[in-house]
Formats: C-alpha cells, sequence, structure tokens
C-alpha cells in the first residue's frame, strides 16, 4: 500500500505524522512469509505500529509441453524417448526449475508391446501434472524367405532333395526373432514322369506369411537297355536257334520305367544257298525312348545229301547188261535243307577184246 494514501496516521497534536515501512521476507521450502510493519512516529516519538503477514504458497499444478501422442507404429518404427529439457518441458507460476521425472512400461502381447511413457512435472510444493504416451508396437511386415531353389527340369533318377529348413531355407522378420517354417510337397505323376511342387510359407507372431515355391519338372530322355540278345551266327539250316523269350532270355532295365515294352520283330531273306535271318528286338519306356538290338543269323548248307538205290557193281554177260534205275524211282536222294534234290547221271562205255566195262 502507498503510504500517505492507503496508509495514513492522524495525531492529537502533530498534524504531519511520519510513517516508515519495514517489509521482511522469509523463503520456505514451498513460498515464502512476508512481513510488512508500518510505524506512525509524532514529533514527540510518540509511535504506534502495525504489522501485516503475508503467507504466500503455490497450490498451482506445473504445466508440460512436448508429450507426443499416442501412437501405432511397426515394431521396428518405435521412436525414441524425447529428452526430458529439450522435447519435454514444463512451467510453473512460482517455481522456476520444475522437475521432471519418467517412466515406460512395456508389456509384451503375441504380436508386438504396448510401451506406456508417463512424463510428470512436479513443483517445489508437491503440485504436480502427468501426462501418458501410449505407443502400440504391432507387425505388419510379412516375414522373408531365403534359399528357396529355382524351377528345374531333371531326370527322374536326379530329383534333388528337398532343402533343409533353417539350413538351407530361413526366414528373418523386422520383428519376430523365430519365424516359423513350413512345408508342403506334391506330387502329380505324368504318363512320363512327374511334377514336383515344393512350397515354404515362413509365418511370423502376427500371422504375416510370405510363400515361396520351387516346381521341379521331373521327365526321362534315357533310352532303356536291352539284355540278353545274342550274337549273329552263321549255322546249318537245319540249326536254326529258337527265339528267345522276352522277359526271361531277353529283359530291360530303365531309369525310370519299371515296366519296359520290349517288341520284337523277324525277317528271312531266302537266298539260292540257305537265307538270312533279322531279328530285332526294341525295348521302349513310357516316355517313348527307345533302344533296338539286332541279331542276324546266317543260314547256310555246307552238308552233302545223300543218294540212295544205286545199285552195286556187277559182272554180267554182254547180253544181260541190267538197264539203268529210275531218276526219282529207283534212285533218290535226300538232303538237310534242300527239298528237292536234282540227280543228275552219267553213263560211260569203255570196250574190250572181250565185252566193256560200263561206269554209270
Amino acid at each position: 500500500p502507498i503510504i500517505g494514501t492507503d496508509i495514513t496516521s492522524s495525531d492529537n497534536c502533530d498534524t504531519d505524522v511520519t510513517i516508515t515501512f519495514i517489509e521482511t521476507i522469509v523463503p520456505s521450502v514451498c513460498g515464502s512469509t512476508i512481513t510488512r510493519t508500518w510505524t506512525a512516529t509524532d514529533d514527540c516519538g510518540n509511535s504506534t505500529s502495525q504489522t501485516q503477514t503475508i503467507i504466500a504458497e503455490d497450490t498451482t499444478d506445473p504445466t508440460l509441453s512436448g508429450v507426443p501422442s499416442d501412437a501405432t507404429v511397426e515394431c521396428t518404427s518405435i521412436p525414441s524417448v524425447p529428452i526430458i529439457g529439450t522435447d519435454i518441458t514444463s512451467s510453473d507460476n512460482c517455481d522456476t526449475d520444475v522437475t521432471i521425472t519418467f517412466i515406460e512400461t512395456i508389456v509384451p502381447s503375441v504380436c508386438g508391446s504396448t510401451i506406456t511413457r508417463t512424463w510428470t512435472a512436479t513443483d517445489d510444493c508437491g503440485n504436480s501434472t502427468s501426462q501418458t504416451q501410449t505407443i502400440t508396437a504391432e507387425d505388419t511386415t510379412d516375414p522373408t524367405l531365403s534359399g528357396v531353389p529355382g524351377d528345374a527340369t531333371v531326370e527322374c533318377t536326379s530329383i534333388p532333395s528337398a532343402p533343409i529348413i533353417g539350413t538351407d531355407i530361413t526366414s528373418s522378420d523386422n520383428c519376430d526373432t523365430d519365424v516359423t517354417i513350413t512345408f508342403i510337397e506334391t506330387i502329380v505323376p505324368s504318363v512320363c514322369g512327374s511334377t514336383i511342387t515344393r512350397t515354404w510359407t515362413a509365418t511370423d507372431d502376427c500371422g504375416n506369411s510370405t510363400s515361396q515355391t520351387q516346381t521341379i519338372i521331373a521327365e526321362d530322355t534315357t533310352d532303356p537297355t536291352l539284355s540278353g540278345v545274342p550274337s549273329d551266327a552263321t549255322v546249318e539250316c537245319t540249326s536254326i536257334p529258337s527265339v528267345p523269350i522276352i522277359g526271361t532270355d531277353i529283359t530291360s532295365s530303365d531309369n525310370c520305367d519299371t515296366d519296359v515294352t520290349i517288341t520284337f520283330i523277324e525277317t528271312i531273306v531266302p537266298s539260292v544257298c540257305g537265307s538270312t535271318i533279322t531279328r530285332t528286338w526294341t525295348a521302349t519306356d513310357d516316355c517313348g525312348n527307345s533302344t533296338s538290338q539286332t541279331q542276324t543269323i546266317t543260314a547256310e548248307d555246307t552238308t552233302d545229301p545223300t543218294l540212295s538205290g544205286v545199285p552195286g557193281d556187277a559182272t554180267v554177260e554182254c547180253t544181260s547188261i541190267p538197264s539203268a534205275p529210275i531218276i526219282g524211282t529207283d534212285i533218290t536222294s535226300s538232303d538237310n535243307c534242300d527239298t528237292d534234290v536234282t540227280i543228275t547221271f552219267i553213263e560211260t562205255i569203255v570196250p574190250s577184246v572181250c565185252g566193256s566195262t560200263i561206269t554209270r
């Protein structure tokens, strides 16, 4: 208050009393105590004093600034904690140096976590203000797959084994450190080989998944083999070997087909003296791959025919010379190969002094 205006004094004798003012301030933990004393003194030294005591206190909460809003983020994009005093500040009506404290709690879930960040500003009088940011960390990103081999076309005997999960086939994820990898293989047989589809699926804890597929076409381009086909031979026409039995004497194996078809063709080409026999076996698998082997048999005749009915030597009267036996009736022939042997006849007569010698 202004002395002379707000604070006045009157005296029974002195018309101009002197008023003095003393103020003492005693700070406390929370505010201060202000003592104001006015003393009125007249010219004769008589005085009167009055005192006002003001207790200054703080009951107003401080304010907080810079606390970020709630957010939903990928688990790999959790924002860093704001810096107190730089990002997070506080002001107060009385305290010029407000204390700010920070508490963070993380509650993991099956798929991510919930992060609660709380800042509290407290002034010297214990007045406080708290603000909270809730961060929901989630995973919406598919995991990756590595090591899945490319499509391939192979022989049915060279189908590659399935890569090993965890060794050959691996997965990484932005949040899940232990991604589950599953494997499915389907085999669709065809007339000639098969189609193998191998699918790997990586799934993280949040159900995000990635699949990759390898298609293997197993085919057969290899000819089957033939076993048991006899070698070429030259034989008497009466000794032509019988045809080997398919499945017993003549067999076939194949890299893919377990039941190879074997066919047989025989051609006989007669010649003036015997024949040429060509025997061909062909093994064909389900894919049309085939192998042929041929045996050539040359049938010939090196055996002389026989003669029957030729009469023995004889000495006869010149008037009793026997007539020549008839060819085909009296004189016959047989042969191992020829069913119509040609018989020829030659007669020579050598006269002598007393008769003659006839050679037939």
